[in-house]
């Protein structure tokens, strides 16, 4: 009788046997990686989003990490990546088996603005440390300055500023500003939780040339009743210059080199130059009415090499006196170069 090979079946019968002890081996390694760090300490929350918050506002959190190992947890400190974050002096310095441990954070808001992204790491003794964060959005309580950028004068240039409080009982008791140069009213209809809308627009009769101005708003905050808004902006006059500097760059030894002004006038004006003046001999301006109707006058400022004498930087200033709508005034450009 021929005898049956019984080696595959063998082999079969190890190969489970080989497979179940892995299994089993497994099974054993990851119950005691379960013991360790991994599982010695959970928190409540990792990340904590404050959300939108009015600068200058208190804010704080408490984090929570619980001891689920069988020993004690030891702190050796609390770190946070910024100072405008506070760290309650009640942190624990242990956490005993299966307790919670509170760990208060206090943020201040007034020394921070924008979007904000803070690591608090509680550095543990033997274990890996939690990092913790604290993330929202700063926006300022009132506006401390507003540009209305530059304008013709009776040409509207309005302004939206919002007044934020968290205080329910927050009122804007009176304004004051210069009602010869703006108009600031309320816009109701605008208002949102914890703002008050207020639209600025500058008056028809402001004089040409800078803006400066101040709005002061009288409020019902015990800490500061007056919030003071500096506003700035630029009336156009009856001749501009475009552009109003001129950089050349950086120019080699004896370079020539030509940049085209064009003064105009933005009320539609008949511009008219009437003298110009260069503050070096070495630049030199050809006047070219390429447009034929008077209302502006492109110039071709020239430089001719610039001398040895002058040092890595020049500054220099080209000055032409305009006439325009029956008034004259020097218009003052200042030309940059390297060397």
């Amino acid at each position: 009788m021929k005898k049956r090979d019984r080696t595959p079946v063998v082999l079969a019968i190890c190969a489970m046997v080989a497979f179940v002890a892995i299994g089993d081996t497994g099974r054993s390694i990851a119950s005691s990686q379960g013991d360790g760090a991994a599982k010695a300490c959970e928190t409540d929350d990792r990340m904590h989003d404050f959300g939108t918050i009015i600068s200058g506002d208190s804010i704080e959190h408490v984090f929570r990490i619980s001891n689920t190992s069988s020993k004690t947890l030891t702190i050796q400190r609390v770190l946070p990546s910024c100072s405008c974050v506070q760290v309650g002096s009640t942190c624990p310095t242990e956490i005993p088996p299966q307790s919670v441990g509170e760990f208060p954070v206090k943020i201040d808001t007034a020394r921070l603005s924008g979007e904000f992204h803070v690591k608090i790491v509680v550095q543990l003794e033997s274990e890996e440390p939690i990092i913790c964060i604290v993330k929202g959005d700063i926006i300022p309580a009132y506006p401390e300055s507003i540009c209305l950028g530059r304008f013709k004068r009776g040409e509207s240039s309005e302004k939206i500023i919002v007044i934020r409080s968290r205080d329910p009982q927050f009122k804007i008791v009176d304004m004051k500003y210069d009602r010869a140069s703006l108009t600031v009213s309320r816009v109701p209809e605008q208002d949102g939780e914890g703002g008050f809308v207020l639209s600025v627009i500058p008056c028809e009769t402001l004089s040409l040339g800078a803006l400066v101005s101040e709005l002061v708003i009288r409020t019902t905050d015990a800490e500061q009743p007056d919030k003071v808004v500096r506003i700035e902006g630029y009336v156009l006059q009856d001749v501009e210059a475009d552009p109003d500097r001129v950089f050349l760059g950086t120019l080699k030894e004896n370079e020539r080199r030509v940049k085209s002004i064009r003064l105009y006038s933005p009320y539609g004006h008949k511009v008219t130059i009437i003298e110009s003046k260069m503050s070096a001999n070495f630049i030199s301006c050809d006047v070219i009415d390429k447009e034929g109707d008077g209302l502006s006058q492109d110039i071709d400022l020239t430089i001719n090499g610039v001398p040895e004498t002058k040092g890595n930087y020049v500054a220099e200033e080209v000055s032409f006196l305009v006439e325009a709508n029956k008034s004259k005034r020097w218009i003052r450009i200042a030309v940059f170069a390297l060397k």
